[in-house]
């Protein structure tokens, strides 16, 4: 709760409306690692004291955002429980599941960030440029979420307690 909180006051402004956080290596790692519901309520406690007392979001814009973390997180989950379900798959690290973890991740991301411009969009809030300049970013930022996400998965899976820092 303490991490995801304190990585939404370190978000980057890529425009008026738009912005990037690394809350999502949380959000992605913590799924796998120790399972959705337990990440799920970190996220959710995370987010909305994060935005509401250290970022000083309006109280309802924290909540829309907390809304669409754990929304976008559950979905990205859904489908990758789903993909071990039919792979057969048993742990996350097996040749089985590397369809599943990749779904996750394109669920995920597809997931929060259709719904945090979704309403952008309807009402035509974004200009042409701007929206290409947000897609760039989001995308480069997204594959440094995945990476990071691999990085804490990979280590808490195959590395000492002492290595983990």
């Amino acid at each position: 709760m303490l991490a995801v909180a304190v990585l939404r006051t370190q978000s980057t402004a890529v425009g008026k409306y738009s912005y990037l956080s690394a809350s999502g290596v949380l959000a992605i790692s913590g799924a796998l690692l120790i399972g959705a519901v337990a990440t799920g309520l970190a996220v959710a406690v995370g987010t909305f004291l994060g935005d509401w007392r250290l970022v000083k979001k309006h109280y309802r814009a924290a909540q829309v955002n907390t809304g669409r973390e754990i929304l976008g997180l559950f979905a990205g989950f859904g489908v990758y429980a789903t993909a071990m379900l039919l792979a057969g798959a048993t742990t996350a690290l097996s040749r089985e599941a590397f369809p599943a973890l990749f779904l996750f991740a394109v669920s995920y991301f597809l997931a929060t960030r259709l719904l945090f411009y979704f309403t952008l969009l309807i009402r035509r809030k974004l200009r042409a440029d701007e929206r290409q300049l947000i897609l760039r970013y989001e995308i480069i930022a997204y594959g440094l979420t995945v990476l990071g996400a691999a990085t804490v998965v990979l280590t808490v899976a195959y590395l000492p307690l002492l290595a983990w820092p």
